[in-house]
């Protein structure tokens, strides 16, 4: 069972909401989310700068290097996602096992 204050997240299905959802004691107490969160908040960064190097349509070559870029970026964001899913079900597991003893 949660602990008093705690916020229930179940299965990861939008990471950002998931992460602000969950409580700062949470995330300290459980090292792989907090690892979760710091490879997710890099990952912001980088596709905020990824974003704003759009280049022009016209100038094919640069553009469909940057698609690429982008598509193993957001590959990257849904390693993340299967990552936290992973954690947050063995959490929960644990919890339940804790909480029939």
């Amino acid at each position: 069972m949660n602990s008093p204050g705690s916020t229930s997240v179940s299965i990861f299905t939008e990471l950002p909401s998931a992460l602000s959802a969950m409580t700062v004691r949470e995330l300290t107490e459980n090292p792989d989310m907090c690892a979760v969160l710091v490879e997710y908040s890099c990952l912001e960064l980088e596709l905020a700068d990824w974003y704003s190097r759009e280049p022009r349509r016209s100038s094919r070559g640069e553009f469909r290097s940057w698609i690429t870029e982008g598509r193993s970026l957001f590959d990257r964001l849904d390693e993340i996602q299967k990552t936290a899913r992973q954690h947050r079900q063995r959490q929960l597991s644990a919890s339940m096992i804790t909480d029939r003893s």
